[in-house]
């Protein structure tokens, strides 16, 4: 019984540690379980936040890298507009050699170019930054830095462009002035003619006689009005001035601009001569005398103009096409005064004799826009209506006249102008626009003349005299030209003619004091000569022409620019000269029709070989264009 109780007991013992064990091993298998439970969870948290931890690291470095690349690579505009950018690939730094402005000999092999044109327009204020450089590159290439290169023709200089509407020159009497304390004249004033009679006054047909006719030249009185006016071309040591200009017709100042000595002085011009555009320029120590265009420009197409100066150096460009000159003589500064004239002159002006349109009279007709003065921009339309002449219209166009519907009475020869038509009527024994009015005729029996004077003498390079005449005389004087203060004449008589062929041509060497000579002579029965005396060096004669003493009428034009004379009779081929000499200015002071009467202060000097005494023919419609303006030989019985 013991012995089972015993066993029994070690049963109990046995499966109470049993369970013991069990228990033990369960909870340490729990504990086990747990902690790897905690210490994983721990190790996500860990990876979790450390990853975390990654990300935020890493934007903030992106965002640092990117807000530097957005700064070096902004671009703005005007402080309105920007533009940001970044580069390809971890670049910080840039390594340059050379830096291009503008453009480059061959802007599409530049590395990374995107265009094959080089700029073209303007730039102010350009600066290039490096860390300590800091450069003004105008400024630096102006001063002429051997850090820079400049390539081809720079300008340091901006014209702005469309400046307002145009404007339409409609008739050469048509300009627009800036004079100083701005005052303008309302309209062109005509010349009118001043009788100083001696003797009994003559009739247009021959019927009265008197000694000679003295007539004077005044303008007449115009009433100044008080405006705001175009401004003066401010342009001492450096200036602009650029325009556009429409027209068909081959002549007409366009601008002029005087200094303090008027036409002995400074000053600035631009003209028209046979379609060419001209800039005249004189800073007080010489005329300068630029051939702007290669060819026409009278075309009825709009054409830019633009004038730049710099000292003695400059440049004008018509469209695309430049031409640099240099002024004469030491001067650099250019001293404007006077009025800026736009289109003409007023009568009063006087204008060099290198400025040959101003001088004959010859103003612009057509249409002008965008004028711009040293950068700032001019409105011609509304000084144009300030101004209120009524033959400067604020539009363009060239309707307005033709020659299809005959205008031009009398046989007239008609021509296109601009919006108008113009007749020649010289020759015709009529006057007028349309030549519609009869010519007043002067008859002289030769002991008459007619004198025109001037308080002063006038140098001139251009002339342009026409007149018709008729006479059974072999010789006589038609007009001449005379001075107090010099030798200088231009003459135009009639003589017996020589043998030989028509348009035959002799030139001999003379030591006398008058020696030019231009001679057109009218063979077999009467010959004449138009004699231009400036310089002792050559004697030019010309021989065209035959038997115009026949009372029959006859038409005569003499056409001088500077050394190149044209003479032409009624409808035959102008005979030109091109070698009077190298100088060109003919100084006088009075003209004479018919005879130099012997009361006339008159230079002494020899008289030209040959030259004949007073002409007996009558004339008709004799004109005189010169430097004094244009004269018609008129009083008012022959104007009713």
């Amino acid at each position: 019984m013991g012995m089972v109780v015993v066993v029994v007991v070690a049963v109990v013992v046995v499966v109470v540690v049993a369970v013991v064990m069990v228990v033990v091993v369960v909870v340490v298998i729990v504990v086990v379980v747990v902690v790897v439970v905690v210490v994983v969870v721990v190790v996500m948290v860990v990876v979790v936040v450390v990853a975390v931890v990654v990300v935020v690291v890493v934007v903030v470095v992106v965002v640092v890298v990117v807000m530097v690349v957005v700064v070096m690579l902004s671009v703005s505009l005007d402080g309105l507009y920007t533009k940001k950018g970044t580069t390809a690939g971890p670049f910080s730094h840039l390594s340059s050699s050379r830096l291009h402005l503008g453009g480059a000999d061959v802007p599409a092999l530049l590395p990374g170019a995107e265009t094959r044109s080089n700029f073209v327009g303007c730039m102010r204020k350009v600066e290039y930054v490096a860390d300590s450089v800091r450069l003004d590159l105008i400024r630096t290439a102006r001063q002429g830095s051997p850090l820079l290169h400049v390539k081809g023709k720079v300008d340091y200089m901006c014209l702005e462009v469309e400046a307002g509407e145009p404007v339409s020159f409609t008739t050469q009497e048509s300009y627009l002035d800036g004079p100083e304390n701005g005052v303008i004249k309302f309209t062109r004033p005509d010349a009118f003619l001043h009788r100083q009679d001696t003797g009994i006054p003559v009739d247009a047909y021959g019927t009265s006689h008197p000694r000679y006719l003295q007539v004077s030249f005044s303008p007449s009185h115009v009433s100044p009005i008080l405006l705001q006016v175009l401004p003066s071309w401010e342009a001492s040591h450096q200036g602009s001035v650029s325009f556009k200009l429409r027209t068909t017709e081959s002549d007409g100042l366009l601008m002029y601009n005087s200094g303090p000595l008027a036409a002995q002085g400074d000053f600035f011009a631009m003209e028209l001569l046979e379609g060419h555009l001209y800039l005249h320029l004189n800073l007080g120590s010489g005329s300068r005398r630029v051939k702007a265009t290669n060819r026409r420009i009278d075309d009825g197409w709009w054409h830019e103009v633009t004038l730049n100066r710099d000292a003695q150096a400059g440049r004008i460009t018509v469209d695309e096409g430049a031409n640099d000159f240099t002024t004469q003589g030491d001067s650099h500064m250019l001293n404007l005064v006077g009025a800026l004239y736009i289109g003409g002159v007023s009568s009063g002006v006087e204008v060099p004799p290198e400025v040959w349109s101003g001088r004959l009279g010859l103003g612009y007709v057509g249409c002008m826009r965008d004028l711009v003065i040293n950068g700032v921009a001019s409105d011609l339309a509304s000084y144009a209506k300030k101004q209120d002449s009524g033959s400067i219209m604020n539009f363009c166009h060239s309707d307005g006249g033709s020659c299809s519907s005959n205008p031009c009475m009398h046989s007239g020869s008609c021509r296109e102008g601009w919006g108008r038509f113009i007749c020649d009527c010289s020759l015709t024994a009529f006057v007028g626009p349309t030549c519609g009015k009869d010519a007043a005729t002067l008859s002289f029996d030769g002991s008459q003349y007619v004198r025109m004077f001037s308080d002063q003498d006038s140098n001139t390079q251009a002339e342009d005299i026409t007149f018709r005449f008729r006479t059974n005389r072999p010789v006589g004087l038609f007009l001449s030209t005379t001075s107090t203060l010099s030798s200088d004449r231009l003459e135009l008589h009639c003589r017996p003619g020589n043998s030989g062929s028509p348009s035959s041509w002799e030139t001999k060497t003379r030591e006398e004091a008058l020696s030019v000579k231009v001679i057109l002579a009218f063979l077999v029965n009467i010959e004449m000569e138009c004699i231009v005396i400036i310089t002792p060096e050559t004697q030019n004669v010309v021989h065209v022409g035959n038997g115009l003493n026949d009372q029959q009428w006859h038409s005569v034009r003499l056409v001088r620019r500077a050394t190149q004379v044209s003479l032409q009779v009624d409808n035959e081929t102008p005979t030109l000269d091109h070698t009077m000499g190298r100088h060109s200015i003919l100084q006088y002071r009075d003209i004479h029709v018919g005879m130099v009467g012997n009361d006339s202060n008159v230079h002494a000097s020899p008289p030209a070989s040959g030259s004949p005494g007073p002409i007996p023919p009558s004339l008709a419609r004799c004109r005189v264009c010169t430097s004094t303006g244009s004269m018609s030989l008129r009083w008012p019985a022959l104007d009713t």
